[in-house]
């Protein structure tokens, strides 16, 4: 039986930028990219109504992130947020597609804050950063990266990195 394929549409900016994110928070960055471009219509209604916070389930970050087996996931899928907070991702050759200003490098994160609910334990709240909300949200120059078959059978960041970034040239014939 086939599975499903699950796939995100990642800016070219952002695959052949600069990031020194471990396996985890790359898988994380990926599937929370999965989750946004999914829900992009229910998740822009509610950013129109002054939400932020995005609530992902801690299920669906273990299931994308391939933690099936581990009994620690919540631990991870958080130490790999708080990465995501803090680590930053330089892009090069970027142009700002809301002011149009070119620049030769540009620093920023992925996330401004997360949080879990006491009260509910099941998932976790997080807030991506403007830039990044723009960038998942424009459908031009993308590569597309199938999660489950390729990026989560990688073993170390850099074999992700590789393959995004060979991905990224997929189409081109030189």
């Amino acid at each position: 039986m086939k599975k499903k394929e699950v796939t995100i549409h990642k800016r070219n900016e952002v695959i052949r930028g600069t990031d020194m994110y471990s396996l985890n928070a790359k898988r994380c960055l990926n599937a929370i990219y999965y989750i946004y471009q999914k829900n992009r219509d229910m998740i822009l209604e509610y950013e129109e109504q002054g939400g932020t916070f995005i609530n992902l389930s801690f299920v669906m970050l273990r299931d994308l992130m391939n933690l099936q087996k581990d009994n620690n996931y919540v631990e991870i899928i958080k130490d790999a947020i708080k990465e995501l907070q803090t680590t930053l991702i330089e892009l090069n050759n970027w142009i700002n597609p809301v002011t149009g200003k070119k620049y030769s490098w540009y620093s920023t994160k992925f996330l401004n804050d997360a949080n879990v609910d006491h009260a509910d334990r099941i998932t976790v709240s997080v807030e991506i950063s403007t830039l990044f909300k723009q960038l998942m949200r424009e459908q031009v120059n993308f590569t597309k990266l199938n999660l489950l078959v390729h990026a989560n059978k990688m073993r170390t960041n850099y074999s992700m990195k590789l393959y995004e970034y060979l991905m990224s040239f997929k189409n081109y014939y030189y």
